[in-house]
């Protein structure tokens, strides 16, 4: 009897054993990734080959699909986008954005290029200081709006004004007669300065996965995205 209760014990136990190990493994918690530096990720065709490259800068943030022996898959651009894992930091999704403007879809902007100059000059590098501009991680839940100054570049504000020299007065001394000396003032016009024409802010940015180019005038508002 002792040796059937012991068969049936075991047997329980064996089932039960078999049963926890069958159990599907603890859900996740979803991620998303965030490029650490400016890299190529490469898209995931349905049949999971990749093809193609796509530039991918730093500071993007993406929700992640999976984890593969290759590296990371995320979201971008309704697309599929596998990036080698060195060129991404994981971390838990971070809660949804909500709205603080009506009718507005919150999502992330980067700034990819921006430059503040005349025609024909010298573009100047203005993108680390638009970059100011934007909250943490780009993460917009309203339009950004900002006023397009000199305030971007104090070398491309100086380049927009030129000097226009005028006649120095002068003060002519002539031989006169009886030994004097003759003055004669010859009056001129002082120098100018006048403003050529307004600098132009141009900015390429990607938003929600698509990018796009904007140009506006100094002294007119700019609105991203």
């Amino acid at each position: 009897m002792k040796t059937i209760s012991a068969l049936l014990l075991l047997l329980c136990s064996t089932f039960l054993s078999a049963q926890t190990s069958n159990l599907p493994p603890p859900p996740t918690k979803p991620q998303q990734a965030e490029m650490v530096r400016t890299a190529n990720g490469r898209f995931v065709s349905p049949d999971g080959f990749t093809e193609g490259e796509v530039k991918l800068v730093k500071g993007m943030i993406f929700d992640v699909d999976r984890l593969d022996i290759r590296g990371v898959i995320v979201h971008h651009a309704h697309r599929k986008v596998m990036i080698d894992k060195q060129n991404v930091r994981l971390f838990d999704r971070l809660p949804t954005l909500q709205a603080t403007v009506e009718g507005f879809t919150p999502g992330q902007l980067v700034i990819l290029s921006a430059k503040y100059t005349l025609s024909g000059n010298q573009p100047r590098n203005v993108k680390s200081r638009l970059e100011k501009y934007l909250p943490d991680k780009g993460l917009l839940t309203a339009p950004l709006k900002f006023l397009v100054t000199d305030d971007l570049s104090t070398t491309a504000g100086n380049q927009q004004f030129v000097v226009i020299p005028g006649q120095a007065t002068q003060v002519i001394i002539t031989p006169g007669g009886n030994g004097q000396n003759r003055l004669f003032v010859q009056p001129g016009t002082p120098s100018t300065v006048i403003q050529t024409s307004p600098n132009v802010l141009m900015v390429e940015y990607s938003f929600a996965g698509k990018k796009y180019r904007k140009v506006s005038y100094e002294g007119a508002e700019m609105e991203l995205p």
